[in-house]
C-alpha cells in the first residue's frame, strides 16, 4: 500500500477543523482563541466607581532579526481615587505544549510607574528568552479599597533569532500538517508508533503555538521554505491554510506538495508499479480543479513559495504518471495562467533503480525543475555500495542530465526513512551520516535555484523528521544550521 495512503487510514491526517516601524507587524497582531490581547477587568467591589484598566499595549523595543528581548507593557487606567497602588506579574503561557518545548523562564513581578490617579501605566520587560506567549496579570487597588484585575497574553515571541533570511542557500523541508492528538497512536490498522517523542508532545496541527514553534524552529536553524503536504480542502488543505494565518507565517515561505497517491486515482494492480492515468478524465478533471483551487486561495498570500515571482507547484510521485502526461501539465500550467500566475513546477522524477538517460528528454522538460522526495536506503544495493556514496553517484548522474536537458535540480537530503514501516539497515540514521548527506546534496544545488530539500521536517511515522525530539533534541536542526547556514 502507498504510504500516503497507509497514512490516511492510520488516521494521522488532520481533519478540518514602534514594531510596525520597523516591518514586524506580527509582533502586533491579536493572537486567536485564548490569545485575546483586549483585558476584561474584573471587579472585587461593590461600588459603583471602581478603578478600570483596559488598552493593553505590547511594544517590542530591542527586536534582533524578528527575535523580541525587551518590550514596554502599558495600559490605560481609569481610577476616582488617587493613589491607587498597581502590582503585577508575567509569567509563560503555554498551555497546550509542554514546558520542555520552550526555555525556562521564571515569573517576574512587574513595576509601574506611578502617575495620577487616571492615565497610562506602563513597565519595560528585558531579557525574553521567549518560545512561547506570555501572560501578565495586573492588579489595581485605589485609596478608597476599590479593587480591579486584568490579564494580556502577549503575540508568541521567538525563542530563536530568524537565521534563515540571511541564509545564502534556499533550504527547504517537506511539512506534514496532517496531526491530531487522537492520530498518534498505534490503532486497529496496525500503525506502528512514531519513531521517535516529538519534544511538543503528540501534538495537534491545527494549533497555533505548535506552528509558531515550528516556524520559530526551522528559520532560527536555517530553513526558509516549507512544501506542505496537501491532501485536500478538507484535510492537510485546512491546516496549510493555518499556517498562511499564523503571527509568523510571513517569515516562512510555503508552498504546496500535491500528494498524487491522496488526490488521484491509482491503478495498484500492479503493487510494485503503481501508476496514475492522467488520461483519466476524473483524474485530469481533479488536477485542473485544484489548481484553480489554489490559484485563487494559496497563491495570493504574499509569502506563498516563489521562484523568480512564479509559484511553485510540486508533485509527489509524478514519476508514477501515464498516459497523457503533457496535455494534463499544460492544462495544470493553463488553469493557473487564467488567474494570472505563471507556474513553476516541480516534479519528483528520480527513479533511482534507472540510468537517468532513459528517462525521455520530452518527459522531463515538461516540469521546471526536477527532483525526488526521498533517496531510499536500498539504492545503495542498487548500486552496490554504501548509501552516501550510492547518494553521490545517483544525484551526480541526475544532477548532469537535468543540466543536458536544461531544466532545474533540487537535490534532497534525509536523516533516514522507513518504507511501509520496515527499516532499511543501509540507511542508518544518526547525526553524522545526516551531516555527510547534507555536504553531498549541497554540492549538486542547481546554481540557477539554490534550492535544497529537506525530507522532512516532521514525518514522524517514516523517521525522516529534523523536528526537535526528546531522544535527539536539537541535533538534526544544528546540523542544518552549521552545513549549511552560511550568510553573507
Amino acid at each position: 500500500m502507498n504510504r500516503r495512503r497507509f497514512l490516511k487510514y492510520a488516521g494521522t491526517t488532520a481533519a478540518v477543523v514602534g514594531a510596525s516601524a520597523l516591518g514586524l507587524d506580527y509582533l502586533l497582531k491579536p493572537q486567536s482563541g485564548s490569545q485575546n490581547q483586549t483585558a476584561t477587568s474584573s471587579v472585587t467591589t461593590t461600588s459603583p466607581t471602581p478603578p478600570s484598566i483596559s488598552n493593553f499595549q505590547w511594544q517590542p523595543t530591542r527586536i534582533v532579526n524578528g527575535k523580541v528581548y525587551d518590550a514596554t507593557l502599558s495600559f490605560q487606567l481609569q481610577a476616582e481615587s488617587p493613589g491607587a497602588d498597581v502590582s503585577g506579574t508575567i509569567d509563560a503561557y503555554a498551555p497546550t505544549i509542554p514546558p520542555r518545548a520552550y526555555p525556562a523562564e521564571p515569573p517576574r513581578n512587574l513595576q509601574f510607574n506611578q502617575p495620577t490617579a487616571s492615565g497610562t501605566r506602563s513597565t519595560q520587560i528585558a531579557d525574553l528568552k521567549g518560545g512561547k506567549y506570555y501572560q501578565a496579570t495586573v492588579k489595581v487597588r485605589d485609596s478608597a479599597g476599590k479593587d480591579a484585575n486584568a490579564q494580556f497574553q502577549t503575540p508568541y515571541v521567538r525563542e530563536f533569532e530568524n537565521l534563515a533570511k540571511d541564509t545564502k542557500l534556499r533550504i527547504g523541508a517537506y511539512y506534514y500538517p496532517w496531526y491530531r492528538v487522537d492520530g498518534w497512536e498505534p490503532n486497529t490498522n496496525h500503525v506502528e508508533p512514531p519513531k521517535g517523542s516529538p519534544l511538543l508532545g503528540y501534538y495537534d496541527s491545527s494549533d497555533d503555538i505548535v506552528i509558531s514553534k515550528h516556524i520559530d524552529w526551522a528559520t532560527g536553524h536555517g530553513i526558509s521554505s516549507w512544501t506542505s503536504s496537501w491532501e485536500g480542502i478538507g484535510a492537510t488543505g485546512g491546516n496549510t491554510n493555518r499556517l498562511f494565518n499564523n503571527s509568523l507565517s510571513d517569515e516562512m515561505e510555503i508552498g504546496v506538495y500535491y500528494e498524487s497517491t491522496s488526490r488521484l486515482k491509482v491503478d495498484e494492480t500492479n503493487p510494485t508499479e503503481e501508476t496514475i492515468d492522467l488520461s483519466d478524465n476524473e483524474n485530469l478533471n481533479t488536477l485542473i480543479s485544484d489548481t484553480r483551487s489554489f490559484a485563487s486561495n494559496l497563491f495570493l498570500y504574499p509569502n506563498y513559495q516563489k521562484l523568480n515571482g512564479r509559484p511553485i507547484l510540486s508533485f509527489y510521485f509524478s514519476r508514477t504518471f501515464v498516459g497523457d502526461v503533457e496535455h494534463a501539465i499544460g492544462s495544470v500550467r493553463d488553469a493557473a495562467q487564467d488567474f494570472g500566475f505563471r507556474l513553476f513546477i516541480i516534479g519528483d522524477e528520480l527513479e533511482w533503480w534507472n540510468n537517468p538517460n532513459k528517462t525521455p528528454t520530452e518527459r522531463l522538460r515538461l516540469y521546471d525543475a526536477i527532483t525526488a522526495y526521498v533517496l531510499p536506503g536500498n539504492l545503495a544495493d542498487w548500486y552496490n555500495t554504501d548509501y552516501e556514496t550510492a547518494m553521490d553517484i545517483m544525484l551526480s548522474q541526475w544532477f548532469r542530465r537535468a543540466q543536458s536537458v536544461g531544466v532545474g535540480f533540487v537535490p534532497v537530503a534525509t536523516t533516514g526513512v522507513l518504507i511501509n514501516h520496515v527499516p532499511q539497515s543501509s540507511l542508518i540514521k544518526s547525526v553524522g551520516k545526516f551531516v555527510k548527506r547534507l555536504q553531498i546534496a549541497k554540492k549538486y544545488v542547481d546554481p540557477k535555484l539554490k534550492t535544497l530539500m529537506i525530507c522532512t521536517f516532521n514525518e514522524w511515522f517514516e523517521d525522516t523528521f529534523v523536528e526537535p525530539s526528546i531522544e535527539d533534541g536539537f541535533q538534526y536542526l544544528e546540523a542544518i544550521r552549521d552545513t549549511l547556514a552560511t550568510t553573507g
